[in-house]
């Protein structure tokens, strides 16, 4: 486990069962909690199938439980073919 002396976040490294969306959703959580306005996450899409060696995301599902989780959400997947950004207000 890794935290850092301003953070109270915490990297269980050692963590093999929790999956990539879980810990995508667990982070999303956390950087809400600690916004004041809202928060810009700029994430890799699974809509272009490369191999990139990132961890990339169906815009649609992130964007529906987003809006479900926290209401007033928006998605701009103009900004490239293999990356959208996702956008959380408060």
């Amino acid at each position: 486990t890794l935290a850092s002396d301003n953070s109270s976040a915490q990297v269980d490294y050692a963590d093999t069962v929790t999956t990539d969306e879980d810990y995508t959703k667990k982070t999303i959580t956390t950087m809400y909690d600690h916004a004041t306005k809202g928060v810009v996450l700029l994430l890799a899409s699974s809509l272009i199938d490369i191999e990139d060696g990132l961890i990339n995301h169906n815009p649609g599902s992130i964007f529906n439980w987003a809006q479900q989780e926290f209401g007033n959400v928006a998605l701009d997947h103009s900004v490239g073919d293999d990356v959208f950004c996702l956008i959380i207000y408060k």
